[in-house]
C-alpha cells in the first residue's frame, strides 16, 4: 500500500497494516517518531534517513509535474508501526 502524508501520519493505520502484514510506504513527517531494530528503538523519521548510506538512496521518477518532472530519492528500510 501507497499514501501521502495524511495517511502516514495515522500510526493506527500503520500499526494496523503492519497486524495484517501488508507491505506499505507512507509519507511521514521527519518528526514522526518510528520503530526501527525489529521493534526495539524508537527513533525520529529524520535521524534514520541522515543515518542511510548513501548507496541506500535512489532517484525514481514520480512522473510529470505541472512544472516539469517530479524526481524523489527513495531509501528502503524496515521498520515497526510506532507512534
Amino acid at each position: 500500500m501507497t499514501g501521502g502524508g495524511a495517511y502516514g501520519q495515522d500510526p493506527q493505520l500503520r500499526a494496523g497494516l503492519k497486524a495484517r502484514g501488508t507491505g506499505y510506504a507512507l509519507t511521514v513527517a521527519c518528526s514522526t517518531r518510528v520503530w526501527v531494530d525489529q521493534g526495539r528503538t524508537l527513533v525520529l523519521a529524520d535521524t534514520v534517513a541522515e543515518c542511510l548510506p548513501a548507496t541506500a538512496w535512489q532517484r525514481q521518477s514520480a512522473g510529470p509535474g505541472a512544472k516539469g518532472p517530479r524526481h524523489y530519492d527513495w531509501a528502503r528500510i524496515h521498520i515497526g508501526a510506532g507512534t
